[in-house]
């Protein structure tokens, strides 16, 4: 139906002409001060007047160049990944600790960076069944359109189903029971081959999407 134009999508939120994306590319900046300047690099690592106000008290002038070229800030420059506020204190007062000795608890708050801490990887959250990972359902408000098609129900609730059988309209319950059997029991792309669900409900464990296939079998005997 939204391929052939039925989308219920206002004019207001329709796409644009084609035309209308083309935007002319902006002209290449001459010099880096033309993008970024020192308070801007200054606020997005979160320096306040007092840090740099501390900074300048105990970095000599001399030493600025030998301070940012350095080992301290050496990935900082292969990455390009600014450190945060007390990282970059810290930094700062490692490459110039020859000439300057200042206790951390006068500039910093926070704990001291671990160089080679690593951030652990987050587990991928499944939803509560294999459809909802792509489908909305229909009567539950959602944030933003999706040019998904929405389910009448949760396929793989059971009381879900057992409701939407009971109050069906008799006209449209073998069109939504046949166009889901086929999906899941025919041409088997629900879920899609590629989603972390295929390998969970189809291959390790399909006996959800077992139950689900010979519910519709038997309701679709009913409605014909």
């Amino acid at each position: 139906a939204r391929a052939g134009g039925a989308h219920g999508v206002p004019s207001a939120h329709q796409p644009s002409t084609p035309k209308a994306l083309v935007r002319s590319a902006p002209a290449a900046p001459q010099r880096p001060s033309e993008v970024l300047s020192v308070a801007q690099v200054a606020r997005a690592i979160g320096l306040t007047e007092s840090d740099r106000g501390f900074l300048v008290r105990h970095v000599p002038p001399r030493d600025l160049s030998a301070v940012f070229t350095g080992p301290q800030f050496a990935d900082v420059l292969t990455t390009g990944v600014l450190p945060d506020r007390d990282d970059f204190k810290d930094r700062v007062v490692a490459a110039v600790a020859q000439n300057v000795r200042v206790p951390r608890a006068e500039y910093a708050w926070g704990p001291v960076r671990d160089p080679n801490f690593v951030a652990a990887r987050d587990t991928p959250q499944l939803p509560s069944h294999a459809c909802l990972a792509c489908h909305d359902v229909k009567g539950q408000k959602s944030g933003a359109f999706s040019p998904i098609p929405p389910l009448a129900f949760d396929p793989l609730d059971a009381s879900a189903r057992a409701a939407w059988a009971k109050g069906a309209p008799p006209a449209k319950r073998a069109d939504v029971l046949t166009r889901l059997h086929r999906r899941v029991a025919t041409d088997r792309d629900m879920p899609p081959e590629d989603s972390v669900e295929h390998e969970l409900y189809r291959a390790k464990d399909a006996t959800a999407l077992a139950g689900l296939k010979e519910w519709l079998e038997r309701e679709l005997k009913g409605a014909k």
